[in-house]
C-alpha cells in the first residue's frame, strides 16, 4: 500500500511535492517553520542575488527527491531480477514504511541549522572546543536533540515514526541497512540531489543541473551476501556519464559558487562579528552552546534576528555593551550592511594528490602570513580588522571522497567482505554494477572514457588574503617577503 498524501506544496525545482499528515503535522511546527528564515546558501546573495533561497524549501525537495529514487530503486528490483536475485518483498528500502521514515528524515535533516546554515559552523565548532562545552558545534547533533527533546519527537511518536531511527539515519549513526544510510547521506544522495538543481537554479548558474531522472533510473537495491550491511544500493554502468555530470556539476558549483571570493570574505566577516557579538561579557546574542542546553530556544535565532542585531551595530545601538570592541564591530558590520568589501592582494589555489608532500607548498607561504600578521596586530601596527584571511581547510573541496588504495573484489560477497575486513566506509563511494553482476567502484573504474578515476585522489585548495585597502600595500609587501624567501624557510630575517 502506498503512502497516503494529504497535501500538495508547488515547487519551482520539482513541481508538485505531496506530503503525508505526519509530515505536514512535522512542517507546521514553530522549530520547521522558523527554516524559512535560514537562507540555504549563507551569503552567497551578496553576489548571486537570487540565493535567497531556504532550508524550508530545500527540506521539502529533499523529502521529494527520496521518494523519487525509492521509486527507481523499486522498478529496477523487477527490471534487473537476474543482478538484484533478491525476492522484491525482501527489501527493506523498498517498503511503505521505511520510505516515510526516509522521507521525514530528509525533512528534519536541517532542522539544527543556525543563522546563515553552515556559514557560521565552523566558528562554532571552534568556540566550543575553546569554551570545553559537551557539544561539538555540528548542525548534525543539535537537530538530533531537537528531535528528540522537542515537540517534533511528540509527533513523530503520534505517528508511528520512531525519533531514534529518524536521528540515526541522519547523523549516520547504527543505521539499520546501509541503503537507508545511502538516502540521506552519501556521494550521491537525496540532500544533494537536491541542493544541485536549487541552487544552481537560484543562481542563475548551470554548473548544477543534471540528469535526475536518467539517475533514478540506475538505481539497484541489493542484498550484502555477507549480511553485514543489509541491503546496498548501486548503480548500473550504462549509467556513469549522468553520474559523472551530476558529480563534475558538484565539483564547478563549488568552485563558481559556494566558494566565490567576495561570498568567502562576507562570510568571514559575519564569523568575526558572531564571535563578538555572542561573548559572555558582551551578551548581545547568547553564546551558541545556549541552544544546546535549551534546543526550544532555536525557534527564535534565524538569519532575522541575525541581521536585526548587525543592523543595530551599524546604527550604533550597541555601543555601550560592545565595549572596545566597538571599533572593531562597527567596522564589520559597516562592510556588510553597505557591502564594502577588501582588495584581494593574494589569490592562489593549489590541485594536488593526496600523496604529494611538498613542504613548499601555499599552505606554508599561508602560514607564513599568518604569523607576522599577528605579530604586527599585537604590536598595533595594523588593526585585527583589517586583514580577512580565511582557513585553507574550509576552502577545500574535491570532486569525490577519494577511492581505497587498493582495488577491492569484484565479486559481491568478496567485495563486501574486504570492506568489512577493512573497516572501509564503502557508503561513501559510489559502487558500480555491470552486467554480469560484479562490483567496482566508480573512483577505480578504468572502463574506456569514465573520467572520475583521473581526478579521484586530487584536491583543489584555495589561499586568500583580503586586505583594507589602506592597509593593502604594506600586506601585499608581506606576501612578496613570503614568497621570495619561502625556499630559505627563514622569510622575515
Amino acid at each position: 500500500m502506498a503512502l497516503r498524501f494529504v497535501k500538495v506544496l508547488a515547487d519551482p525545482i520539482h513541481g508538485a511535492v505531496d506530503i503525508t499528515s505526519a509530515e505536514n503535522s512535522i512542517i507546521s511546527t514553530p522549530l520547521f517553520q522558523r527554516l524559512r528564515y535560514v537562507r540555504q546558501l549563507g551569503l552567497s546573495d551578496m553576489v548571486y542575488h537570487g540565493t535567497s533561497h531556504s532550508r524550508f524549501s530545500h527540506s521539502l525537495g529533499v523529502a521529494y527527491v527520496a521518494s523519487e529514487l525509492i521509486d527507481g530503486l523499486r522498478i529496477n528490483a523487477i527490471k534487473y531480477g537476474d543482478l538484484v536475485q533478491t525476492s522484491y518483498d525482501d527489501f527493506d528500502i523498498l517498503k511503505d514504511q521505511t520510505e516515510q521514515l526516509i522521507r521525514i528524515a530528509a525533512l528534519l535533516h536541517d532542522v539544527g541549522h543556525f543563522p546563515l546554515s553552515h556559514v557560521l559552523e565552523n566558528t562554532v565548532i571552534e568556540l566550543c572546543k575553546s569554551n570545553r562545552q559537551s557539544w561539538n558545534g555540528r548542525h548534525e547533533t543539535l537537530g538530533k536533540k531537537v528531535i528528540l527533546e522537542t515537540v517534533l519527537g511528540d509527533i513523530l511518536e503520534e505517528h508511528d515514526v520512531d525519533p531514534k531511527e529518524v536521528v540515526s539515519l541522519i547523523t549516520s549513526d547504527n543505521v539499520e541497512t546501509l541503503a537507508r544510510g545511502q538516502m540521506i547521506s552519501s556521494n550521491l544522495d537525496a540532500d544533494r540531489l537536491d541542493y544541485l538543481l536549487r541552487d544552481s537554479y537560484f543562481a542563475g548558474v548551470s554548473y548544477g543541473n543534471y540528469d535526475l531522472s536518467r539517475i533514478k533510473r540506475i538505481l539497484i537495491p541489493i542484498k550484502d551476501p555477507t549480511g553485514e550491511f543489509e541491503e546496498f544500493i548501486v548503480f548500473h554502468q550504462k549509467g556513469i556519464p549522468a553520474i559523472e555530470q551530476y558529480l563534475l556539476g558538484r565539483y564547478n558549483m563549488y568552485q563558481q559558487v559556494y566558494m566565490h571570493k567576495s561570498t568567502v570574505f562576507f562570510e568571514e566577516v559575519i564569523s568575526r562579528l558572531y564571535e563578538i557579538i555572542t561573548d559572555e561579557e558582551i551578551g548581545i546574542l547568547p553564546p551558541p552552546w545556549h541552544y544546546w542546553e535549551n534546543p526550544d530556544d532555536l525557534v527564535s535565532f534565524d538569519d532575522n534576528t541575525l541581521f536585526h542585531v548587525i543592523h543595530s551595530i551599524y546604527r550604533r545601538k550597541f555601543d555601550k555593551e560592545l565595549g572596545d570592541k566597538k571599533k572593531e564591530a562597527t567596522h564589520y558590520a559597516t562592510l556588510l550592511t553597505e557591502r564594502r568589501t577588501y582588495k584581494l592582494v593574494w589569490d592562489q589555489s593549489e590541485l594536488k594528490g593526496r600523496k604529494q608532500r611538498d613542504i613548499l607548498t601555499p599552505l606554508v607561504i599561508w602560514q607564513l602570513i599568518n604569523e607576522k600578521l599577528q605579530e604586527e596586530i599585537a604590536e598595533g601596527n595594523i588593526p585585527p580588522w583589517a586583514v580577512i584571511m580565511p582557513r585553507p581547510e574550509n576552502e577545500s573541496l574535491r570532486a569525490v571522497t577519494p577511492p581505497p588504495l587498493e582495488n577491492p573484489p569484484e565479486n559481491p560477497k568478496q567485495f563486501f567482505q574486504w570492506a568489512y575486513d577493512q573497516d572501509f566506509d564503502i557508503k561513501k563511494q559510489i559502487a558500480i554494477i555491470d552486467r554480469a553482476g560484479n562490483l567496482r567502484l566508480l573512483t577505480r573504474d578504468e572502463s574506456p572514457g569514465v573520467i572520475i578515476p583521473l581526478i579521484a585522489d586530487m584536491s583543489q585548495t584555495f589561499y586568500r588574503v583580503f586586505a583594507d585597502r589602506k592597509y593593502a600595500d604594506f600586506v601585499e609587501q608581506l606576501i612578496q617577503r613570503a614568497k621570495k624567501s619561502q625556499t630559505t624557510l627563514d622569510p622575515f630575517t
